[in-house]
């Protein structure tokens, strides 16, 4: 599998995440570049959407099953919204 295409639904999960989130928010507009931030801190989302959010991108994405772990460990260990 291609790095660029993980590396499209890894974002489109987090725009997920976030548009889902509350209080919901555009994840292009956060500031996930500025190392210093905790922005992911003021996002809360459960952790059953958030497991759905990240089955529904790897099967969009087809996401290949023996990527879907590490898939998922990223995202979450990522900037993901907190759980509630």
């Amino acid at each position: 599998m291609k790095k660029d295409k993980i590396d499209l639904a890894i974002m489109q999960c987090y725009r997920e995440l976030y548009a889902n989130a509350t209080p919901p928010a555009r994840f292009d507009d956060l500031p996930i570049f500025d190392k210093e931030s905790r922005f992911f801190m003021d996002y809360v989302l459960s952790e059953k959407e958030q497991d759905k959010i990240i089955e529904q991108t790897m099967k969009d994405f087809k996401i290949e099953k023996h990527l879907r772990k590490a898939f998922k460990t990223t995202i979450i260990l990522g900037c993901s919204p907190k759980y509630m």
